[in-house]
C-alpha cells in the first residue's frame, strides 16, 4: 500500500515586496493506489511579530490556493499535507516577504 506523493509544490511568486501581499501556492499530487486525496495548507513558521490571523487562504483545503494578508517582512514557510485513507505526505514551501525600500535608497 503506497501513500500520497507530492511531486511538486511551490509559490508564485516565491518572493514579494510589500505592499504586495498575495502569493499563490500550488502543488502536484497523486496516489499510486488511486485513493482519494485530501489536501490542507498550514503555516509552519512565520517571522516574529507576524499575526497568523492576518493571513487568509482562498481555498486552504485545495492543492492550489492563494494566500493574502502579508504585513510583515521575513520568511514564511507553508506546509502542504496530502492525505489518503492511511498515509500522509508533507512538503514545505517558503515565501520571502521583503520590506518596501524608501525611494532614493
Amino acid at each position: 500500500v503506497n501513500g500520497p506523493v507530492i511531486s511538486a509544490a511551490g509559490a508564485s511568486p516565491s518572493s514579494i515586496t510589500l505592499p504586495a501581499n498575495t502569493v499563490t501556492l500550488t502543488a502536484s499530487t497523486s496516489d499510486e493506489d488511486g485513493d482519494l486525496l485530501s489536501h490542507w495548507w498550514s503555516i509552519n513558521t512565520k517571522p516574529d511579530g507576524a499575526n497568523l490571523e492576518d493571513l487568509v487562504f482562498s481555498s486552504q483545503g485545495s492543492r492550489n490556493t492563494s494566500v493574502s494578508g502579508f504585513k510583515l517582512a521575513g520568511t514564511y514557510v507553508f506546509t502542504l499535507n496530502a492525505v489518503d485513507r492511511t498515509k500522509t505526505a508533507k512538503k514545505n514551501v517558503t515565501i520571502t516577504v521583503n520590506a518596501l525600500q524608501p525611494l532614493g535608497k
